[in-house]
């Protein structure tokens, strides 16, 4: 009966998790900027989002890892980002359940390496950041990473 309420706590920790790392892709974090010759705005219309100031464009407001993938990233890294999204919200309903298996390791490996990606791309357009917020983003997929090879390689009792 013991490890059955241990295995149901890692289920529920891992649903939770999971869950905060899907919301943590929205949280607002960065405002980039990008220096006017290598601006390009593909509506034409740069005011909108972004104010000019000197040699620099910096954003109006400050964006989430996803606003930022899909605002600059490419055709594949909208893919990859929205298959991690959706192994989050898979891993967090099948956690719940007790079957997620390893599609949980699968999406908080890829899951980690979006923030990674995103985060070292979005510090090299910096114009002002949300450091607490980042670092809280950051914590937050290593962790689901650990707890899911956690439960992925624990001894079975």
């Amino acid at each position: 009966m013991r490890g059955y309420d241990t295995k149901r706590l890692f289920n529920l920790v891992c649903s939770a998790i999971a869950l905060f790392c899907f919301v943590s892709l929205f949280i607002p974090v960065i405002a980039p900027c990008y220096p006017a010759t290598n601006y390009y705005s593909a509506t034409g219309a740069s005011t909108t989002d972004f104010v000019f100031s000197g040699e620099y464009y910096y954003a109006r407001e400050y964006w989430s890892i996803s606003q930022y993938v899909f605002s600059t990233g490419s055709l594949l890294a909208r893919i990859v980002l929205a298959m991690s999204e959706a192994l989050l919200i898979y891993w967090a309903f099948y956690s719940v359940k007790g079957e997620a298996g390893k599609m949980g390791m699968v999406a908080a490996a890829l899951n980690l390496v979006v923030v990674a990606v995103a985060a070292i791309d979005m510090l090299g357009k910096l114009g002002s950041c949300r450091w607490s917020v980042l670092a809280v983003v950051l914590v937050d997929a290593i962790v689901a990473a650990a707890l899911a090879a956690n439960v992925t390689f624990a001894k079975r009792g």
